[in-house]
């Protein structure tokens, strides 16, 4: 973000922000309006960046839904852009949405301004408005984008709440232990040494650990936030996707669900595109873009190079092994019947079902495991005290 001054021909002089990737950006923004810039201060931090407001999926879903009735009332687009940005709450996407209208107001098209600015709009959006234009449906395009990004925002709002719980309980757990290991089992063994009791072999070897943890603390530290650097290095390389994409489809409680997940996305965007008018391939083409898997992404490649050789949808998915039974029989049945479109949208709404309750299922199983790993750790640090100051009145007694 950039605060400036600038001033016209007349003299006049204007204040304000701007909410850009570069100062060249805001040099053409202000010539547009007829202003020249005359001193600029960049605001940008590393601390606001984090903390700064976001373009979210209901941001995205909100500016689809409104661009698409908009338009379907007959306003053109650099109108349409023009109502919304000013009733936008979101300064980042309100910026960009003004940026793109003057775009589209010098003859680029909206997929193009779109593509332009990956940072905020995904890409599978830019290129859904590209089918929309092409096939003369941006306006039902839209709409749908709009239903599409509210189930995602859903989806995403329900994974969050359901690891928040046992990330909150799994961080005070961790807190817990440590506090256990560095204050309280020292003290319990000096009290006992000072009594002149002898410390058991589980409570000199819990000590042994906490004295190793608390003399290391800096290194083990400065290991650990090493590890994660080098592993986020190595996970961000087309390697480490490919390892961890293979991971998501290997492991035996998470597959199933991760597996519902992708297809309801796959089946729910080739249902739109279909529906808009794009034909099989394109669809395919497209929907890439919302996979974020490379292991599956490859197989839609194979299957669009049969499908191009004249092979049926659902031979070419069979034999790449892409989706359950349920998923492929739909995908024959839509078909035979010509309703691929339909019958699309229907598998899409039972696997994002079938995703939700597969959530609260594993959930379910994930906080009472917790629980029960947190009562283990403390248990073992209970009876490590515990032990000594039996032994001591024993003697005593």
């Amino acid at each position: 973000m950039f605060s400036y001054k600038a001033v016209n021909i007349n003299g006049n002089k204007i204040k304000g922000e701007f909410e850009g990737e570069n100062i060249l950006e805001l040099r053409a923004v202000l010539k547009d309006s007829g202003y020249y810039l005359l001193d600029f201060k960049n605001k940008n931090g590393v601390l606001k960046n984090i903390l700064k407001r976001r373009v979210g999926l209901k941001d995205i879903s909100f500016l689809c839904n409104a661009l698409g009735n908009i338009l379907s009332s007959g306003i053109t687009i650099s109108q349409a852009l023009n109502v919304i940005a000013s009733q936008c709450n979101n300064k980042i996407l309100k910026q960009s949405l003004y940026n793109i209208e003057r775009n589209v107001s010098k003859g680029e098209s909206i997929h193009k301004s779109l593509k332009n600015n990956l940072k905020i709009y995904p890409l599978f959006m830019a290129e859904m408005v590209k089918a929309g234009e092409e096939v003369g449906k941006l306006d039902k395009v839209l709409t749908d984008l709009s239903v599409y990004y509210d189930e995602q925002n859903k989806i995403l709002t329900k994974i969050k709440s359901a690891i928040a719980y046992p990330l909150i309980v799994l961080t005070s757990s961790i807190f817990i232990i440590m506090f256990l290991m560095i204050k309280i089992v020292p003290q319990f063994t000096d009290t006992i040494r000072s009594m002149g009791g002898k410390i058991p072999l589980l409570t000199q070897t819990t000590l042994n650990f906490c004295n190793f943890i608390r003399n290391n603390f800096c290194v083990i530290n400065m290991c650990v936030i090493l590890s994660i650097i080098i592993l986020y290095k190595y996970f961000k390389t087309n390697k480490g996707k490919i390892f961890i994409d293979k991971i998501k489809l290997k492991i035996p409680c998470y597959r199933t669900m991760y597996n519902y997940l992708v297809l309801s996305k796959l089946s729910r965007a080739l249902s739109m595109l279909i529906s808009s008018g794009s034909n099989i391939i394109r669809a395919l083409e497209i929907s890439l873009s919302i996979i974020n898997n490379k292991i599956i992404e490859n197989k839609i490649r194979n299957c669009i190079e049969d499908i191009k050789k004249g092979e049926c949808i659902y031979y070419a998915f069979k034999k790449h092994d892409i989706g359950n039974e349920m998923f492929l029989a739909m995908i024959k049945t839509g078909e035979e019947v010509g309703r691929l479109d339909t019958m699309l949208l229907r598998t899409a709404t039972i696997f994002e079902n079938e995703f939700k309750e597969r959530l609260k299922m594993l959930l379910s199983l994930m906080e009472p495991s917790i629980i029960i790993i947190l009562a283990f750790f403390i248990g073992i640090f209970i009876i490590s005290a515990i032990i000594p100051i039996i032994t001591i009145m024993d003697s005593i007694a």
